[in-house]
């Protein structure tokens, strides 16, 4: 994990894990700068060389490499939380469907 955190460099892409009383939320960022003293600055949080937190307390904050596990399983949480807020959307009448629209997304949810 050292050697992979002092390679790190500038456009990099991480994975940046909060995890609070909230639950975890994960996102993928680049990172935006490495100080002379070898911090990494990550989506506005700054890490130590050694990819501890530092400094704050707003729960616990890591950074891991991405894979392509990780990217499929951040993605797939994204589009969940689309998907949600669309239904929730729908429910609430800021979308209008077509009644034929609405039947095709009645069958494919009762078929489940």
């Amino acid at each position: 994990m050292q050697e992979w955190l002092n390679a790190l460099k500038v456009g990099d892409e991480v994975l940046i894990s909060k995890s609070s009383w909230r639950g975890t939320v994960e996102k993928i960022a680049k990172v935006e700068r490495r100080t002379p003293t070898g911090r990494i600055v990550v989506g506005g949080v700054t890490f130590l060389p050694n990819g501890q937190k530092f400094g704050g307390w707003d729960g616990y904050v890591c950074i891991e490499p991405v894979t392509e596990e990780v990217k499929q399983r951040v993605n797939e949480k994204i589009f969940y939380q689309d998907a949600m807020k669309v239904i929730y959307n729908l429910a609430d009448g800021k979308i209008k469907l077509g009644i034929d629209e609405l039947r095709q997304i009645v069958e494919i949810v009762k078929n489940k």
